[in-house]
């Protein structure tokens, strides 16, 4: 790999919890000089944190840009062209981009067509019309996302079922590489636990621990979590649940429940690793997002060790049941309730799940996962030319 410039452009860099955005960039700068474009995020107070600003690290110039509203819905147009209103304030032409949302995959076809871009690959990463109902809004991100994979001359898709999606829509098997999210911490959120956070909320290890941690809404399986927190003491289990969400309020006021709010990623392993088992309850339906999702906490469970109870619909579904991480099963709280008290009762069956889990996660690291990403997008510096 060369010593080429290489241009990223993403709504989520200044997100706040891990995003394979920041693995692609911690993996990228190893081989190319870099030039992030990323959205300022919106802080929980709903305070801009930075925008406009220019920051010069090791191998990398890293550029925020301001915009106001929700990154997606409505408000896509206007992102998009903040994004193309600084690249061409800049001055400069790139011949190779990485595009990882239907903003910065919009902008970057105009970037091309343009002929300030050469090509780009597009980080297929969710199907991001299922995450809004039916109206205006999702047709615009439909429109956006279509744009996207249109103009990419090369697509990475997260999901075996996100992949044979884009082939039903119309996109050519040849372009799209199957690549899911990988198992580590990324720097940026690395650090020491030093929070004692632990004993505050009670983990003190006498419990079998079910965790949760993500989206706390109604598409993640919030209702049947909140159904079975209650339940779970009548196996010698609690539910311990960190997020944030439009059900974080019933969740903090349920006594059956350890809520621990929104938890810092660099918290997450040490947490993890006093549980036993971890939860993704996502939605069946082939319309939302949640049924092609490779979900990030997929991996931070089996990097822990924790075998997984899952539904028996979608990606998550496939995953769990082709490498034995654990049980997929129907989405309703009496099925997830017997999964996890077959698991606590049955320790050889718990032990060759566990097993698997820790396996799943040695062979999927970021490292290994972006290595052949990093190889594509050299294919496209070496099309590109000079």
């Amino acid at each position: 790999m060369g010593k080429d410039e290489l241009l990223i452009i993403t709504v989520n860099y200044e997100i706040d919890r891990p995003h394979r955005i920041h693995h692609v960039v911690e993996f990228m700068a190893k081989h190319w000089n870099l030039t992030v474009l990323s959205r300022s995020y919106q802080s929980p107070d709903g305070v801009y944190q930075r925008g406009g600003i220019i920051e010069h690290q090791d191998k990398m110039e890293y550029i925020q840009v301001a915009c106001a509203g929700h990154p997606f819905g409505f408000s896509i147009a206007q992102h998009a062209w903040e994004f193309i209103r600084t690249i061409r304030k800049l001055g400069r032409k790139f011949r190779v981009a990485v595009a990882g949302d239907p903003i910065s995959g919009l902008a970057a076809a105009i970037l091309t067509r343009e002929g300030l871009l050469g090509s780009f690959l597009y980080e297929d990463i969710d199907y991001f019309p299922g995450f809004y109902p039916e109206g205006a809004g999702r047709r615009i991100v439909e429109y956006a996302e279509a744009v996207s994979l249109e103009s990419a001359t090369s697509i990475v898709c997260v999901s075996k079922l996100l992949a044979e999606l884009r082939v039903e829509q119309g996109i050519q098997a040849e372009r799209i590489t199957i690549l899911p999210n990988g198992a580590g911490v990324s720097k940026k959120y690395a650090a020491e636990d030093k929070s004692g956070i632990f004993t505050a909320a009670g983990l003190d290890g006498r419990d079998n621990l079910i965790a949760y941690f993500g989206i706390l809404d109604e598409s993640s399986g919030g209702e049947l979590l909140l159904d079975l927190g209650r339940k779970l003491p009548g196996i010698g289990a609690r539910l311990v649940v960190g997020g944030k969400g439009p059900l974080a309020g019933r969740f903090s006021q349920d006594p059956d429940i350890i809520f621990l709010g929104w938890v810092e990623s660099r918290l997450l392993p040490s947490i993890l690793s006093r549980c036993k088992i971890g939860l993704i309850p996502f939605s069946g339906n082939p319309s939302t997002a949640q049924y092609y999702a490779c979900p990030l906490k997929l991996y931070d469970y089996t990097s822990c060790g924790l075998p997984v109870v899952a539904g028996n619909e979608g990606e998550t579904a496939r995953i769990v049941t082709h490498h034995f991480l654990g049980i997929a099963t129907s989405l309703q709280t009496g099925s997830f309730l017997h999964a996890v008290n077959r698991l606590l009762q049955d320790p050889v069956l718990y032990r060759e799940h566990q097993n698997a889990a820790r396996e799943f996660s040695r062979k999927h690291s970021w490292e290994q996962v972006l290595s052949r990403e990093g190889d594509l997008v050299q294919e496209l510096f070496l099309r590109s030319g000079t």
